[in-house]
């Protein structure tokens, strides 16, 4: 599952604040490296000819749960892994987006296997 929401003084893009769930098509890959990151690389990413996926910080890594984050100066990401029952969340946040001129942020729901 993914939500959005945008927001625009412009009345031209949005009527101020616009929010959007929809079941979702992201997929994601995750790997470990060593004790402090996580390459993380979405489907859409790989089919854009990535290769290898960003570096996100490992604020902890416990047998429960695994939490990271990723700054590239522009947007947060983050992805938290309940380890329990493989559930996971990954959501990306801007303070400004190109063409609204206004925070984004998204979120998707993802299943882990």
């Amino acid at each position: 599952m993914e939500s959005d929401m945008t927001g625009s003084y412009n009345a031209t893009l949005t009527t101020g604040l616009k929010g959007k769930v929809s079941p979702g098509a992201n997929s994601v890959s995750i790997q470990i490296e060593g004790s402090k990151t996580l390459v993380f690389l979405s489907e859409a990413g790989f089919a854009n000819g990535v290769a290898r996926g960003r570096s996100f910080d490992i604020l902890q890594n416990t047998p429960k749960q695994l939490a990271a984050t990723f700054f590239d100066g522009n947007s947060v990401n983050t992805f938290v892994l309940n380890k329990s029952n493989g559930l996971a969340i990954w959501s990306k946040i801007r303070a400004t987006f190109p063409v609204y001129d206004a925070p984004t942020g998204a979120q998707s729901y993802l299943i882990c296997q």
